[in-house]
């Protein structure tokens, strides 16, 4: 991932790799399969990183500042404009999402890169009610969380919305304890 880092262009006005940033992409790194969906993709960091295990890469953010920047990063991946899902299209071996996560009042009012509305998981709501929809049966979603947001908090959404929820990785930050969850849809006799 060094090699990523290092030749990744940032910018100012999107959100960079942070830590993260690095631990999802840490994980994403370690996977393969035909098609990788990267949501919220900023400057394309994560999905730059799991590129070489994947045939195609679709990468999105909402930010079109960021949309400009991961297509300079990722000039073998297909980049659009989309409210999480929205310009996706098709189904995905592995959907990777760094969520805003803040609450609000912890996160400046206009970036959309941090602000995870008034209990820091109103993105991830969204992001779970539609995640089944563009998950193959037998893929899965990398999804960064912090202790900020409530992690019991989040690991109950998804599993309400379907999924099994298991912790791949965590770190300990001094202000927040960082974890990517890996989900993987539950079989219909299950939900």
């Amino acid at each position: 991932m060094k090699n990523v880092l290092g030749t990744l262009e940032t910018g100012e006005d999107v959100y960079g790799p942070r830590e993260d940033s690095l631990l999802l992409a840490g994980e994403a790194a370690s996977r393969e399969g035909r098609r990788l969906l990267d949501v919220g993709t900023g400057t394309g960091f994560v999905a730059a990183a799991a590129s070489s295990g994947f045939q195609e890469i679709v990468a999105v953010d909402i930010d079109p500042l960021a949309v400009a920047l991961a297509e300079r990063n990722l000039p073998n991946a297909t980049v659009k404009q989309s409210d999480l899902f929205e310009s996706a299209g098709g189904t995905f071996d592995l959907v990777t999402f760094n969520p805003p996560y803040l609450p609000t009042d912890r996160a400046t009012e206009t970036d959309a890169a941090l602000d995870g509305g008034p209990t820091g998981r109103e993105v991830l709501k969204r992001f779970a009610s539609d995640l089944p929809g563009y998950l193959e049966q037998d893929g899965s979603a990398l999804v960064l969380v912090s202790s900020i947001t409530g992690k019991e908090e989040v690991e109950e959404l998804f599993e309400h919305a379907g999924f099994s929820v298991e912790e791949v990785a965590s770190e300990r930050r001094f202000f927040e304890e960082l974890a990517v969850l890996e989900l993987r849809p539950l079989p219909a006799s299950e939900i």
